[in-house]
């Protein structure tokens, strides 16, 4: 049989590469390679910890899950007691906190600590246009 002629789609081109052209490419394999590895070394390290990070939080879950168990406990074994009402922290913040008095006040304070920002702006505006002219 007579050799078959290739034809441009079967035929793979090649290019003539110098030796610094070359060396430079295996130089850059060999780096991307490097980086791999590193990566995968770093990817490992995270793993372990990672996994460790898991078993910490499952011992605190199981530790905290045992502390709500004993508190329950203790708040059925001891005895109730009645906080006068002038103790109660609901009683304390309606008292002291929802007074329509201390939000006017803050209010106002707001109100014109913004009026010297306004003023001081203008005033840095006015000089700017000083300094334009």
């Amino acid at each position: 049989m007579p050799a078959k002629i290739k034809t441009p789609e079967e035929n793979p081109l090649y290019v003539q590469l110098t030796y610094e052209e070359s060396l430079y490419g295996k130089k850059q394999v060999l780096y991307s390679e490097t980086s791999i590895l590193k990566l995968l070394r770093i990817l490992q390290t995270y793993r372990v910890i990672r996994a460790k990070e898991i078993i910490k939080k499952q011992q605190l879950y199981t530790k905290l899950k045992q502390l709500k168990g004993n508190l329950r406990s203790l708040e059925t074994d001891f005895p109730k007691i009645k906080i006068p009402a002038h103790l109660r922290r609901d009683y304390v913040q309606e008292k002291y906190f929802n007074n329509k008095k201390v939000e006017d006040k803050e209010i106002k304070e707001i109100q014109s600590h913004n009026r010297e920002i306004e003023k001081q702006l203008e005033e840095i505006q006015r000089k700017l246009r000083v300094l334009g002219k």
